[in-house]
Formats: C-alpha cells, sequence, structure tokens
C-alpha cells in the first residue's frame, strides 16, 4: 500500500513516466528483494480506475453538471413535485459519485519531490521546516511536501546526513530500517550491502526490520548484524560521523569491495577485481579529489596495482 499511494510510483506502473521510472528502476535495482512487493503494487495500480490530475477534473466538472441538471429538473413547480425526501434520494447517488472522486483526487495526486544523486555528484537540500540533508553519491530521496507540516518522513536508498530542526516526529524509512527524531544530526547509510545509523548530537530511534529499536544518543552508532537484527550500539569518534561532507573517507576493517564501491560512487567509475581481492579486509581511507591518488592510497599498503583505461579500472 506505500508504494500504491505514491504519486510517482502510479505514474510509473500505469503510464511509464520517464521521470518517476528512472527513479523507480533505480529504486529496484538496489533492492532486488522487494521485486514481489512491487510487482503486487503494479498489479494494484493498474486495477484502480481513478485518474490523474485533468482527467480527474473532467470528470469531476462532469458529475457537477449532472447534479445541477439534476437539481434543475427538480426545482421546476410541477403538480406531481417530489417530496424533499424523493429529491435527496435522488440527488444522493450524484453526491456521492462526486465526493468520491474528488477523494481519489487528493489521495492519488498529491504531488512527491524525488531526487537521484547520480555517481560523482554531491547535493545539500532544504527541507520544508528548513532542515538540511546532505546526500552521498549513489542516492535517491523521496517526500511528500503538501504533508510536511502533518508527516516529517523521508524515504531514503543510499546514505545521507540529516540535520534535522525541532518539531513532530522526523521520520527516515529505508527498505532495512527506520530512523526516528525530534530534532538532531545523525548519518543514515542504507544501501544493498547494508544499514547503519550514526548519531552526532541528539538522540535517535532506530527499528529494524525485525522491529527490534536501539537509542541512540551523541557518538553512538548500529547496524544491521549478521542475524539480521540491529547491533549493540557501539562508541564513535564523533570527528569521523559524516566525513564523506567533506570529501574525505574513512574504512575500519572493511571489505575492499565495500571501500571500492565507494570509489566507483565517488569518482563514477567500474572497478574490477577477482572474487579474492574484493574479500580482504583494510583499515583505509581516501579523499574525493583525485581518482588516481585514491586508489594508491587504498591499494599501495595492500600491494595491489591499479591500472585504469577511461572509466575502467583493473585491480591484480
Amino acid at each position: 500500500m506505500d508504494f500504491a499511494e505514491e504519486d510517482s510510483f502510479i505514474r510509473w506502473a500505469r503510464h511509464g513516466d520517464p521521470e518517476a521510472s528512472v527513479f523507480w528502476e533505480q529504486w529496484l535495482k538496489e533492492h532486488p528483494e522487494k521485486s514481489a512487493d512491487v510487482a503486487a503494487a503494479s498489479r494494484l495500480v493498474r486495477l484502480l480506475q481513478a485518474q490523474e490530475a485533468e482527467p480527474a477534473q473532467e470528470s469531476i466538472e462532469a458529475l457537477w453538471a449532472r447534479i445541477n441538471a439534476a437539481t434543475q429538473q427538480e426545482v421546476v413547480p410541477s403538480p406531481a413535485r417530489p417530496s424533499r425526501q424523493a429529491t435527496l434520494r435522488i440527488l444522493l447517488p450524484y453526491v456521492a459519485a462526486a465526493s468520491f472522486a474528488l477523494l481519489l483526487f487528493f489521495l492519488f495526486n498529491q504531488p512527491s519531490k524525488h531526487i537521484v544523486v547520480k555517481n560523482g555528484n554531491q547535493i545539500t537540500l532544504t527541507l520544508p521546516d528548513g532542515s538540511l540533508v546532505k546526500a552521498n553519491a549513489g542516492t535517491t530521496i523521496s517526500y511528500r511536501p503538501g504533508k510536511w507540516k502533518k508527516e516529517r518522513r523521508i524515504h531514503l536508498s543510499g546514505e545521507a546526513f540529516f540535520e534535522v530542526k525541532k518539531g513532530r516526529p522526523f521520520i527516515v524509512a529505508t527498505a532495512r530500517g527506520n530512523v526516528e527524531v525530534l530534532g538532531t544530526r545523525f548519518n543514515v547509510q542504507a544501501r544493498a550491502g547494508g544499514f547503519r545509523v550514526d548519531c552526532l548530537s541528539g538522540k535517535v530511534r532506530v527499528t529494524g526490520l525485525s522491529t527490534d529499536s536501539q537509542i541512540l544518543t551523541a557518538g553512538l552508532s548500529t547496524d544491521n548484524s549478521e542475524n539480521g537484527l540491529l547491533s549493540t550500539p557501539a562508541q564513535l569518534d564523533t570527528a569521523l560521523i559524516g566525513t564523506w561532507r567533506e570529501g574525505r573517507f574513512f574504512f575500519s576493517e572493511a571489505t575492499l569491495k565495500e571501500v571500492f564501491a565507494e570509489i566507483e560512487r565517488q569518482f563514477d567509475v567500474s572497478i574490477q577485481a577477482s572474487p579474492q581481492v574484493l574479500a580482504r579486509r583494510a583499515t583505509t581511507f581516501f579523499e574525493r579529489g583525485n581518482l588516481d591518488s585514491a586508489l594508491y592510497k587504498v591499494c599501495w599498503p595492500m600491494q595491489l596495482e591499479a591500472r585504469r583505461k577511461g572509466k575502467i579500472v583493473t585491480i591484480k
């Protein structure tokens, strides 16, 4: 149902809208485990007969025209003038139809805003309440500006740093877990490889897929453990939280697969390496400014060689 009520999902599933297709095809690529849910939502959307903005308006006008015509017929004096109750019975189906059409119009035509951050890019968003979001490369974000005063909710796939203004609960929804705050600064990473939340200040509640939850205060972090539950909060150096915003990327005992995936996103390249190389672990870092420098800092301590041709990098 969450999918089926999204305006862009409806446009993609029913009409193949190009802009919506970019967002949802990228989202499906990153979350293949949701393909069955997406297929079910697509079938539901196609079964619904609600029209989009312009057709819905025409339908509404036509319904009101029929109501007006019915009303005019009833107010002409005649010997057999229907009673007030009879008139209401005649008008009721038209009013109900118009009300239902209006309900569908507002339900399925609340515009959503979708942002796709391509590899090699980073962007900063200002939300309707003044909260800030810095989105990393390879990230997709969506939210509904029209509903923001009642519900501060963002759908995230990728990585983003949030600076949330105090107010109503602020929810970051991902395919791997949710984060709820009232006002704080924190980093969320929700990619195919896992889910992690780092709290820089304030307090956040993190809920996993198994509805288990953890409370994080400043300097604490949690992620998906091997059994799928959230790990016990661990202490972090707050100076290292969200350093990707400044173009610096630190890794502690991470697989080279994770490290190279981040290099691919930051420099928009494709890295080829054997499974044995990708499985090796390293504590390393690189900076965003120069690809050759980044490859050298990661590969040289591991006695690896990086060769690149255009946007293809080969690691041996």
